[in-house]
């Protein structure tokens, strides 16, 4: 029973250890006063965008690009008049679905927006995660290839 007992132990332990080394340490960042949100330690985000060229940025206020992952921010003053939306939850998914590889609708997870890129027809891996605020007037999409991070990182968005 006791060597049972030990076994187990060591097992867990060894769950604990490699749990640990796959876990990606973040650090609470401020996106110019618009937001904060939980980021990798490593990553190195800049904002280039010169009134967004494609989308998921072609109607973002600010976008912030680091080596693994994409940060889009919307606010109302994107929504275009095109779309009969009334507001960001109903907007971002009309203008994706017409302007980008997200064509699908997203599915929702709690307060979490996610699309998955099915260009051509499967999944490319590349996921977009958004968060809107508690009045969806405004709205923060990561974008990237590993949804549990994303998820995360959404997760920890603060108006």
């Amino acid at each position: 029973m006791d060597k049972k007992i030990i076994t187990l132990m060591a097992v867990f332990a060894v769950v604990i250890s490699i749990a640990s080394v796959y876990a990606v340490e973040t650090t609470n960042h401020d996106f110019d006063g618009l937001f904060k949100m939980d980021v990798p330690v490593d990553e190195n985000l800049t904002n280039p965008v010169e009134d967004g060229q494609y989308a998921p940025n072609l109607c973002a206020n600010a976008e912030y690009s680091g080596e693994n992952i994409s940060i889009f921010y919307y606010n109302e003053s994107s929504m275009s008049a095109d779309f009969k939306a009334d507001n960001l939850t109903d907007y971002l998914p009309q203008m994706l679905k017409s302007n980008s590889v997200y064509m699908n609708e997203p599915s929702i997870d709690g307060n979490l927006y996610i699309w998955n890129n099915t260009s051509g027809g499967s999944s490319n891996g590349a996921y977009l995660v958004g968060i809107p605020s508690e009045d969806a007037s405004e709205m923060v999409c990561v974008e990237g290839n590993n949804l549990d991070d994303l998820k995360t990182f959404t997760n920890s968005v603060q108006f």
